[in-house]
């Protein structure tokens, strides 16, 4: 994946956020009740700031407190409506949090008793409801079991598009579990076609500098690389590889040997696909960026990464002197 973690802008404000948040928790508790609509609501987004900052168990363990206290509260009575619309968002983060720390069986478990405790009197469509079915297709997933999540994914995809709309950030989160029920299944076609629609839309809603773009766009640059796809599609993931990589030179700088691996692997792709000069091209920045690398910090695992790239340097010049050899050389690319 994208290094999430080191996105470091975006976690410092969700850290801000965090503390922010703490503060006033601590500043309303013994003045306002458990249930108050304002604890509910800081607490919620508390517990969502530590999903991000990947605290996972401290903000699993806040939505259990919250599910308690809202339970033993008066809430249900006095507006039914409300609290099943809350009690569901917690329990969609919980179980959420359950799947980030590989307890895919309780969130499962956690999100069927949700749906039957308070989500039976709603319509099946109901948006809060699909949020529980997400959480259990994706945990399915993770648990191997295809079959059965394909079409609740699908539907899901259908019911969020048509409710928000293509751009909206759940119908693409609903896009991206169609792209991972797809791959599973072997439909990788369908799962390229759904993924780039994706990444076309977290454009427009995020920007390309927002971390799930990065990441959406980078498992689309990596999928052909998996799969048995069409030649055309590979020309397209090389294109995403390209915009991956400006991206981690643009945030990382050249500094981060990071950036130079995944440069080497594009090289070594576009030599795959027969663009000889191009993989040489390429092959040679990579070549003199870890040589810089390795003078300001010598490394020996830096030093065995350039001999290698080295050879493949070699290698691909061989290649490319043959090919013109038997007259290949097309104008302007070596195909």
């Amino acid at each position: 994946m994208y290094p999430e973690n080191l996105h470091f802008s975006r976690k410092l404000n969700i850290t801000q956020a965090l503390k922010i948040g703490l503060e006033d928790l601590k500043s309303k508790q013994g003045i306002l009740s458990p249930s108050n609509e304002h604890i509910l609501t800081i607490s919620a987004h508390v517990a969502r700031n530590m999903h991000d900052l990947s605290q996972f168990t401290e903000s699993a363990t806040l939505l259990e407190t919250l599910i308690a206290d809202l339970n033993a509260s008066s809430f249900a009575a006095t507006d039914p409506a409300t609290f099943t619309r809350k009690i569901l968002g917690f329990i969609h983060g919980l179980a959420s949090n359950y799947c980030s720390l590989d307890l895919h069986q309780k969130a499962i478990d956690t999100c069927t008793d949700g749906i039957n405790k308070y989500g039976l009197h709603l319509p099946p469509d109901n948006l809060d409801v699909l949020g529980l079915k997400e959480v259990i297709a994706i945990a399915k997933l993770h648990l191997g079991n295809v079959t059965e999540v394909l079409p609740l994914a699908e539907t899901i995809l259908e019911v969020r598009s048509k409710a928000y709309g293509l751009a909206h950030p759940s119908t693409l989160i609903a896009m991206r579990t169609c792209f991972r029920a797809y791959s599973e299944s072997g439909m990788y076609d369908r799962a390229w076609d759904v993924q780039e629609r994706c990444v076309g839309f977290m454009r427009e809603t995020f920007g390309m500098e927002h971390m799930q773009t990065k990441q959406a766009m980078f498992a689309l640059a990596e999928f052909p690389l998996k799969h048995d796809l069409p030649r055309r599609k590979w020309k397209k993931a090389l294109v995403y590889r390209e915009e991956v990589l400006r991206l981690m030179r643009a945030e990382y700088g050249e500094g981060e040997l990071r950036v130079w691996e995944y440069m080497a692997e594009l090289a070594m792709e576009l030599f795959r696909v027969g663009d000889v000069r191009w993989a040489v091209e390429v092959q040679e920045e990579v070549v003199r960026g870890l040589e810089q690398l390795v003078g300001a910090e010598g490394r020996d695992g830096t030093e065995k990464l350039l001999e290698r790239k080295r050879g493949d340097l070699v290698m691909m010049r061989k290649a490319m002197k043959a090919r013109r050899m038997v007259g290949w050389l097309v104008p302007g690319k070596v195909v």
